[in-house]
C-alpha cells in the first residue's frame, strides 16, 4: 500500500475570503 496524500489549494493572502468555502465551492482536491 502507498501513501495518498490528499491536499488543497494554498489559503490566498486575501483574508475576506474563507479558504474553505472558496476551496469547497470552486476548487477540487489535488490527489497525488
Amino acid at each position: 500500500m502507498r501513501n495518498i496524500l490528499v491536499s488543497v489549494a494554498w489559503p490566498y493572502a486575501n483574508a475576506d475570503i474563507h479558504v474553505g468555502n472558496l476551496t469547497g465551492a470552486y476548487l477540487p482536491a489535488d490527489i497525488f
